[in-house]
């Protein structure tokens, strides 16, 4: 039964996960942003905050194609 796991790679699939998660994360916002129209990026409603944490988290770990391009160098 485990016998899936002898070729797993833990930095394969942490970087997979990172590029799911920064692509996600970004479409979110940008949708929630487009589905209020100009008052998402009003300090009312928060939403344009959120894209600058959005944009900042997606910096400190690289980025969505870094990752994506990591994860298929790990690959073989």
């Amino acid at each position: 039964a485990l016998d899936g796991l002898a070729d797993f790679d833990p930095a394969r699939a942490a970087s997979g996960a990172v590029a799911k998660v920064c692509a996600a994360a970004r479409w979110v916002v940008e949708d929630a942003i487009q589905l209020h129209g100009a008052m998402g990026l009003t300090e009312e409603l928060g939403i344009g905050g959120r894209l600058k944490r959005v944009i900042a988290a997606n910096s400190l770990t690289g980025g969505h194609f870094v990752h994506l391009k990591r994860h298929a160098a790990l690959a073989g």
